[in-house]
């Protein structure tokens, strides 16, 4: 079922492989090949925040990544895609992607299959379904006795004009610790903003007076569809209820029974037996917390007769974890405080981005109109330039070699976490002085004119971004236009 990944096909960029070892129908052992993917990807803003009172000078942008760690397997007709996904602020997230054929059977023409199903093709008829997962979490918050909360949204019960709602706009999460296994027996709603909370009643945060948690963000829980009494019904007992606590017990690990396609569900096996009578204490002791979500599937032509990849996610998120924001020590891609702004004397503020760009803008010098700005980690310019090989008569002097050159000699650290942004996508010349210095960004204007290294790039592990800026490529249109020959002699044509 595990499918072996290929680079380029399943996972792209700098990726780290696992293999994967199983035993057959025999007993014997077999091996799965790059059965996992870990690797990282740009998680776009982390945090950002501009003050409007001095114009948004004052301002701070922080960028993130994020560490996914993937498998895709195969369950007859369907392919399931299982992305673990760590973000920097302590953020876990689980997205399954759904994807192969659907589920079909032929049917006669003008046949009504009332409504179970949808005709995706001539005589094709998919059947309506169900995907439910069962995520189980022994989650161990702060050391090994924890308990778990729903939360709950809700209004404020003092009516409006009370000393304490004087307005009526006052609102609330309702806190209800379960402290048995029938308590728990929860489902999501919606116009609750329904959340659950695992925590560990013995750390108390030293602000909030809170106890340190986990919070399961969980939206896409539909309900089991089945009727009672029917064969899924009975053989799902997992997916009655969206979350279900149980103590911990030792090979308690399969929620919908060890041998499901070989049981009538009778009893239901699992989760259900687990349960028992429900008086189980589950308060500030090992739990083991059962949660289910999934999709509920109404097939359409677009699905047949590949499936588009459909997504679903949930999150666990720290709550009282931290002291503060734990992303404070990553570098900004962008600061400046206020103290800096007022220097500034209110002066228009420009991006780096719009620095390279302006580099090109100017014809002149008679020049090619592309620039570039080399940032370093803390946000300094350590070098400025633009294209000179037409005004100096030089081979080498693109935007980006020019940039590394008014930053002079420096040492290797100085280039650790430094950007570049430039006015173009950079040719493989500057692609491979990137490489060499050991720059992890660029930040590239347009690629719509030119396309260079950016794969190289990206393979080597270096984030690339493209701001699509419709003035650069404008500029590099009109300077194309009116100078073809000086052009196809830059990039080498």
């Amino acid at each position: 079922m595990t499918n072996p990944l290929a680079l380029g096909c399943d996972c792209k960029g700098v990726i780290h492989y696992l293999d994967a070892h199983f035993a057959d129908r025999k007993g014997d052992s077999i091996t799965v090949k790059n059965a996992v993917c870990i690797h990282e990807e740009d998680d776009g803003v982390l945090f950002k925040h501009s003050d409007f009172r001095d114009g948004f000078a004052t301002s701070i942008v922080t960028r993130s990544v994020k560490l996914i760690i993937s498998q895709i397997f195969t369950a007859a007709n369907y392919e399931y895609m299982v992305y673990w996904i760590f973000h920097i602020d302590g953020t876990i997230q689980l997205e399954i992607k759904l994807t192969g054929i659907l589920n079909t059977y032929v049917m006669v023409p003008g046949e009504d299959i009332g409504g179970y199903g949808t005709q995706v093709y001539p005589n094709v008829n998919a059947h309506n379904h169900q995907h439910l997962f069962s995520l189980r979490i022994n989650p161990n918050i702060d050391g090994g006795n924890n308990s778990v909360a729903m939360v709950d949204a809700v209004q404020s019960e003092l009516p409006v004009g009370h000393p304490g709602n004087k307005y009526g706009n006052g609102f609330l999460p309702k806190r209800t610790v379960f402290k048995t296994v029938n308590d728990s027996l929860t489902s999501y709603k919606s116009e609750l903003s329904r959340s659950w909370d695992m925590c560990n009643p013995n750390k108390l945060h030293e602000f909030s007076g809170k106890p340190a948690s986990y919070k399961l963000v969980s939206k896409e829980c539909p309900p089991l569809l089945p009727k009672e009494g029917s064969l899924v019904w009975k053989r799902a007992g997992f997916a009655r209820n969206h979350v279900q606590v149980v103590p911990y017990k030792d090979y308690q690990l399969y929620p919908a029974g060890e041998y499901v396609p070989q049981t009538s569900g009778e009893p239901s096996r699992g989760l259900p037996e687990w349960i028992g009578d429900g008086t189980a204490n589950i308060e500030n002791t090992d739990v083991v917390l059962y949660h289910t979500f999934g999709i509920t599937h109404f097939p359409a032509p677009e699905d047949f007769p590949v499936m588009p990849a459909e997504p679903v996610s949930l999150l666990l998120r720290p709550r009282n974890f931290f002291k503060q924001n734990p992303c404070l020590d990553v570098p900004p891609s962008y600061a400046m405080t206020t103290s800096e702004a007022k220097k500034a004397a209110n002066a228009e503020k420009k991006s780096l981005t719009d620095d390279a760009s302006r580099l090109a803008f100017g014809f002149s010098e008679n020049g090619i109109p592309i620039g570039a700005v080399l940032v370093s980690a803390d946000g300094k310019v350590l070098g400025a330039g633009h294209n000179q090989r037409i005004q100096k008569s030089s081979a080498i002097l693109h935007g980006e070699m020019d940039a590394l050159e008014k930053a002079g000699r420096l040492p290797g650290s100085a280039y650790k976490g430094a950007t570049m942004y430039t006015t173009l996508s950079p040719c493989h010349m500057c692609t491979g002085a990137c490489l060499m210095y050991g720059i992890n960004r660029v930040v590239l204007g347009e690629n719509k004119t030119f396309v260079g290294g950016e794969d190289l790039l990206r393979s080597k592990g270096v984030e690339v971004i493209n701001l699509e800026n419709e003035e650069c490529y404008e500029l590099m249109q009109k300077f194309i236009t009116e100078r073809p020959q000086d052009w196809n002699e830059d990039i080498g044509v």
